[in-house]
């Protein structure tokens, strides 16, 4: 069973699946050597099974979306989903990033500058690169193929890169982005719709906050703006999570239980 630091698990996965009616022990041993094997006890026999199949998953994306902190995409010569131990110096390893909890491996947000004129699109890939050498990243912001960003758009830095463009390329209806992504020799492609975000209006309900922040915006004090997200901001699911039907609710807290005394014999 995979999970994250907060121990949040992920879809369960069989390590191993025996052929009969053998019983299995409840207790399982983590290999004190390498750690990517657990030790489990059959009737008559010992089973050495690893912790994580990481060879499955034959993308960066597939090895991204298991969710498995064991796996990470080794960028070596012959490019695999493998443990970090396996993947030899000087490649990259890319992993799941700290902020696991994020649903999509590429996220985007919009935001506006104080005179109007400019609006940034900053796009992040949650990964974490571990010896990054000279790993290649970036990345191509396309409209009706033809590139979107102006000549002061700032030069891509893992994990994020920036377009600036000016406002008045934003029509009413929204628009259309591909964004084009390549990290070491993977080639990741996003499309995007950019919206004005003080056009998304109405009572201040989840599946608004959910529009506001899917287009790249901000969700505060009950509607959406161009106000710029913190790095720290929690993910899009928790912040909606509290605007039900206009009202924010906190977490319940039980006050008292009655009756006061409980029997644990039924």
């Amino acid at each position: 069973l995979a999970v994250d630091k907060a121990y949040k698990p992920a879809c369960p996965r069989v390590l191993y699946k025996s052929d009969d009616d053998r019983r299995v022990f409840p207790k399982m041993h983590l290999d004190p050597v390498d750690r990517k094997h657990v030790y489990m006890a059959l009737k008559n026999q010992m089973m050495r099974v690893p912790v994580a199949q990481c060879s499955e998953h034959k993308s960066l994306k597939g090895c991204w979306s298991a969710q498995d902190p064991f796996c990470g995409w080794c960028e070596s010569e012959n490019s695999r989903c493998s443990f970090q131990d396996d993947c030899l110096q000087p490649s990259a390893w890319i992993s799941i990033s700290e902020d696991s909890q994020q649903q999509n491996m590429v996220s985007y947000q919009v935001e506006k500058s104080n005179s109007g004129e400019k609006i940034t699109l900053t796009v992040k890939v949650h990964l974490n690169v571990h010896r990054t050498g000279s790993l290649t990243f970036a990345c191509i912001f396309l409209t009706r193929s033809v590139n979107l960003c102006d000549r002061t758009s700032p030069s891509p830095a893992l994990p994020r890169c920036s377009c600036l463009f000016s406002s008045d390329q934003l029509p009413a209806e929204g628009l259309d982005v591909t964004v084009e992504i390549r990290v070491g020799k993977q080639n990741l492609t996003e499309k995007l719709m950019l919206t004005n975000c003080s056009d998304i209006t109405g009572p201040p309900t989840s599946a608004l906050c959910s529009q506001c922040m899917t287009a790249g915006c901000s969700w505060s004090n009950d509607a959406c703006s161009w106000t710029p997200r913190s790095d720290n901001s929690d993910p899009i699911q928790d912040v909606c999570r509290l605007s039900q039907s206009g009202m924010n609710y906190s977490e319940p807290v039980i006050f008292s239980i009655e009756p006061s005394v409980l029997s644990f014999h039924g």
